[in-house]
């Protein structure tokens, strides 16, 4: 049971992790489109 709660703590912060760089990613990329469009 608290192995299983411990494991789940770790996923979430590696997800957490992920999502915020991918989001991260996408917005710096939009960022150079922006600015090659202006």
């Amino acid at each position: 049971m608290i192995s299983c709660f411990f494991i789940a703590q770790i996923y979430d912060a590696c997800h957490f992790a992920w999502v915020k760089r991918t989001f991260s990613m996408l917005i710096g990329l939009n960022h150079m489109i922006f600015v090659k469009l202006n």
